[in-house]
């Protein structure tokens, strides 16, 4: 009975904290994704240009230098 209620406090509670660390890991890399499709999503895990050129082969966009990026 415990664990009803419990298990929905933990899951809140690690998900909460994996968006802040996503968030802050993605200013660590110089490159941005943006996909060409209609949401213009910006992925910013790319080390190289060519990195984030190579995982948007075949489904388009372009690669742009990252707003957040700090130069570590």
């Amino acid at each position: 009975m415990r664990l009803r209620f419990i298990l929905p406090l933990l899951v809140a509670g690690f998900s909460s904290l994996g968006g802040a660390a996503q968030a802050q890991s993605s200013s660590g890399y110089p490159w941005c994704a943006l996909q060409a499709d209609k949401a213009g999503a910006m992925t910013c895990y790319f080390s190289s240009q060519e990195q984030c050129r190579v995982a948007l082969g075949g489904i388009g966009g372009s690669c742009v230098r990252n707003p957040a990026y700090r130069g570590h």
